[in-house]
């Protein structure tokens, strides 16, 4: 990519100019040395900038001013994010025609409006409409000031004192902090963002330091220090885009106090713990499941948004990482790299450190992140490809009034191309869980608790142990207690991992239990072939995926039935009850086991590797 010499410093000249209402543009993310410095990556060979704006430059291009399709009714959506794109370009070529082009598509956003109206400056527009078209405004009106002129500065300038005038006039119940809910990302972010482009947050000192409250409080409730929320991943991602624009530009603009504040819960640990290289579709990207999200996030901006908060000692760990989920050396053409959802491309070269040398976190970050205060922990055995296997259980300890899933005990297992096990998302059927079902239910009703417990979390060099409790969920199924144990093992090799469950009930009553796995995220994977068995007279499973298989032993109790469907389920009746289960992950051939013993003294033997359950220490152990 070329770029003459007179175009840069006619480019640089305007941004280092006063201009005469004392405002000075660009004031958010892009100061001249950071322009300086985005050209120089992009011309690069081979380089990360030099592919993401190719594929951003590209898109703009080629869709130019009708950046949507004309079939939907999202036609503002897709200004917004054209507006930004194109003012990106324009920023970095120095060329015109692209401040003109983020003019013409926004000035369409009430020439022409969509169907659904989604306007930033009506109180009736949905906020989360509101926010997204009038981010766009605000990134677009910093980024082209300078280039535009008087009377395209005064009609962007005038919408968006508008929103900003409309904005204390909305009310939504999920805007309340205390609720936990994306939302409050979403909105207060975007009007943060709207606020300081325009230097409005002088003559609305007040509503700023309402603001910065507001989304200070809401990472303080809503975040675990893992980064985890109650909502799941995919909203927290979601939610992230509007979070961490905002924390950053205030920051720009001389206050870190939501930096501080959004230093204290690691989203960066938690993608790096979370997400796949797995390519859903075009655009989305495999995450464990949590929480009622979906198995995807649609790479909006949230990871390359990410870079520029992760801890110095540790971004080239994360950087190795985002380089193979959606960087340089992930699947797909540039097109669907670099968060292109949202045109979001923006951020992939913002963010991105020019010259940055990547380390693999394999080697000294460990095999787990737990967030102990929301209630997730995550194992990991590597970062290379879509063969990574990713591990989850949840004890699920959050409760704010906001979107919820009682999901304590619950696992999930995301490995070898597969997503093995998965979670309900929204929906309310038993059987999309993958946890233990008291007489076919995964909770009562309205009568459920919400809560679990954390008993024991352990890390170690190839993987950890940890045992959770079913708590107020289960109760409310007329179980007096349940715990969980998890043991996961890397040992055995970087394709192989051992993972064992034992379910320990206590009930003065009996019931039927069900050890319950949804296989797959949703029912469009598919591609999962289940087979049955048994070996030294215990039932036997075999999930055979896209490039691997998981193995099961039902170890106890050794007359337990097995239902080889979706859902896979091991099922038996009683008041007290153990049902423990040992998981072989691999690809290749599956090995026969050997099983010696009966009940918990049980001992499973594969190849060089024992397994067995010590009453005395509480604990499944591996043995070599």
């Amino acid at each position: 990519m070329r770029f003459t010499h007179a175009s840069f410093l006619l480019l640089i000249g305007s941004m280092l100019s006063l201009t005469a209402s004392a405002e000075e543009h660009p004031r958010l993310f892009l100061t001249p040395p950071k322009v300086a410095e985005i050209r120089k990556a992009i011309q690069t060979k081979d380089s990360h900038h030099g592919e993401a704006f190719g594929a951003l430059k590209s898109w703009v291009d080629t869709k130019g001013r009708q950046p949507h399709d004309p079939a939907s009714k999202n036609w503002n959506y897709d200004r917004a994010y054209m507006a930004r794109g194109a003012a990106l370009v324009h920023v970095i070529t120095g060329e015109k025609k692209y401040a003109d082009l983020a003019f013409d598509v926004l000035k369409d956003v009430h020439d022409k409006p969509d169907p659904d109206r989604r306007m930033p400056d009506e109180v009736k527009t949905y906020g989360l409409a509101k926010a997204t078209v009038g981010e766009g405004f605000a990134l677009a009106y910093d980024w082209c000031y300078n280039t535009w002129t008087q009377d395209q500065r005064d009609y962007i300038k005038q919408v968006l004192k508008r929103s900003l005038d409309v904005w204390p006039k909305y009310g939504h119940s999920q805007l309340q902090v205390e609720r936990g809910s994306n939302w409050a990302a979403v909105c207060r972010g975007a009007e943060l963002v709207m606020m300081l482009a325009v230097y409005e947050d002088r003559a609305r000192a007040d509503r700023r330091k309402y603001l910065i409250g507001q989304l200070q409080r809401h990472m303080a409730i809503t975040y675990g220090p893992g980064g985890l929320s109650q909502e799941g991943i995919g909203y927290t991602g979601y939610g992230g885009i509007y979070l961490l624009e905002a924390c950053y530009a205030l920051a720009d603009a001389g206050d870190d106090t939501l930096v501080k504040q959004l230093n204290k819960h690691a989203f960066w640990k938690l993608q790096m713990f979370a997400a796949s290289s797995i390519v859903k579709d075009e655009h989305q990207r495999r995450y464990i499941q949590q929480g009622v999200s979906g198995p995807t996030i649609g790479d909006e901006g949230w990871a390359s948004l990410t870079l520029r908060s992760v801890p110095k000692d540790d971004l080239p760990h994360f950087g190795w990482f985002y380089d193979r989920h959606m960087g340089r050396l992930a699947p797909g053409t540039p097109a669907q790299k670099y968060d292109p959802r949202r045109a979001a491309w923006v951020w992939a070269l913002i963010c991105y450190p020019p010259g940055l040398e990547s380390k693999n976190p394999a080697e000294s970050a460990g095999r787990t992140h737990f967030d102990k205060t929301v209630g997730g922990f995550f194992f990991r055995n590597r970062w290379k490809d879509e063969n990574d296997i990713l591990c989850a259980i949840y004890s699920d300890l959050a409760n704010h009034k906001a979107w919820d899933k009682r999901e304590a005990t619950g696992i999930r297992l995301l490995a070898h191309g597969t997503p093995f096990f998965g979670g309900p998302g929204k929906s309310s059927s038993a059987g999309l869980h993958s946890r233990l079902l008291i007489d076919g239910k995964s909770d009562a009703g309205k009568n459920s608790g919400k809560n679990g417990q954390n008993v024991v979390a352990e890390s170690g060099d190839h993987g950890g142990y940890v045992v959770v409790g079913g708590g107020s969920t289960y109760k409310s199924l007329g179980v007096d207690d349940l715990k969980r144990h998890l043991l996961v093992d890397f040992s055995l090799g970087e394709d192989t991992a051992v993972l064992s469950t034992l379910d320990r009930v206590k009930s003065g009553k009996s019931h039927t239990y069900t050890w319950n796995a949804n296989l797959g995220d949703d029912k469009s994977d598919g591609g999962i072939k289940v087979t049955g068995g048994s070996e030294g007279g215990r039932p036997t499973f075999l999930l055979n995926g896209k490039n691997g298989w998981v193995k099961g032993w039902v170890l106890h109790p050794a007359d337990a039935t097995v239902k080889t469907g979706d859902p896979l389920q091991i099922e038996l009746k009683g008041t007290n009850a153990d049902i423990w289960v040992v998981m072989l992950l691999g690809n290749g051939t599956p090995p026969k086991g050997t099983i010696s013993g009966d009940g918990l003294r049980s001992v499973l033997k594969f190849g060089n590797t024992q397994i067995r359950f010590n009453e005395t220490q509480d604990r499944i152990l591996l043995e070599k």
